[in-house]
This record gives structure tokens, sequence and C-alpha cells, in this order.
């Protein structure tokens, strides 16, 4: 189950009923499950790496938990995804329901852009202030920035 945990949000994306920006997911994954498959269970996802099969044990583990949704990974460089991702903001032709990026500053600049979907899985007000969404920006520079406790 901790290998899926990440792709939580998948279902919320593809489910109508996503919780508000304030609100924290209650449903089970089991539940996001038979809602994801109601709405179509189509699911995308831009992962960045080396090789298009680096994420293959990720694909057919998802396939095997979840084979109601049509399941597409494309593995390419994380500089290239973001530059098609951009393309497709700006042309309306989103394709990814969720993107796996090594350039967290993309997220800063979409979350700034207001382009990411809001959404808590259930369990996010567990995860230490430290490690949550809110400091995702900060993440990368932490090296530069030895004080880190005074954030």
């Amino acid at each position: 189950m901790q290998l899926f945990a990440p792709l939580l949000v998948v279902f919320a994306i593809l489910s109508s009923a996503t919780t508000a920006k304030s609100a924290e997911e209650s449903k089970t994954i089991d539940d996001l499950y038979t809602d994801a498959v109601a709405e179509g269970g189509n699911l995308v996802l831009y992962h960045g790496g080396d090789t298009p099969t680096q994420q293959a044990g990720l694909h057919d583990a998802f396939a095997q938990r979840f084979p109601n949704i049509n399941f597409t990974v494309v593995v390419d460089y994380s500089k290239y995804h973001d530059v098609r991702i951009d393309n497709q903001l700006e042309t309306d032709t989103l394709v990814p329901d969720v993107v796996a990026l090594q350039t967290l500053q993309d997220f800063t600049r979409w979350a700034k852009a207001g382009v990411l979907l809001p959404y808590k899985p259930k369990g996010f007000s567990k995860i230490h202030n430290s490690l949550n969404v809110t400091v995702v920006g900060r993440a990368h520079t932490e090296r530069a920035q030895p004080n880190a406790a005074n954030w």
C-alpha cells in the first residue's frame, strides 16, 4: 500500500467529488477507485526519468491493484516534461493528470500560476509541517540556507 500512497491524489483528480481547498480527503482509496472507474477510469502520469521503461514496476503494480484504470506512464527527463506541460497549459491541451518531476521549482511556479489542484490526501494533517506541500518551494534551497529552522 505504501507504493500507492503518493498516487492517492490520482483518484481525487479523476473524481468530481474532489475536496475543497481546506478540507482533508475523507474517502478511502477503494472509494476513490470506485469513483474514478465510474468517471471513465483513465489516468496519465508524467514521470521524470531516463528511460521509457524506468517506471514499468510502478505501472505493473498499479495496474494489478487497480485493474479497471487505464494507466499510462510517460517517462522523460523532467526538464523536457516541464516545457511540455507549460506548452500544454498555454494551449489548453493538458495531457497528464499527475506529474512526478525532480524540477521542484516548476511546482512552485505552477502553484503561483494557480494551475495545481488544491488537494489534501487522507492523513495529510499527520505530515509534519516541515515536510508538507507548504514548504516544497523551499526544499530545494535548504543547502543554500543552512538555518532552515527559522523558515
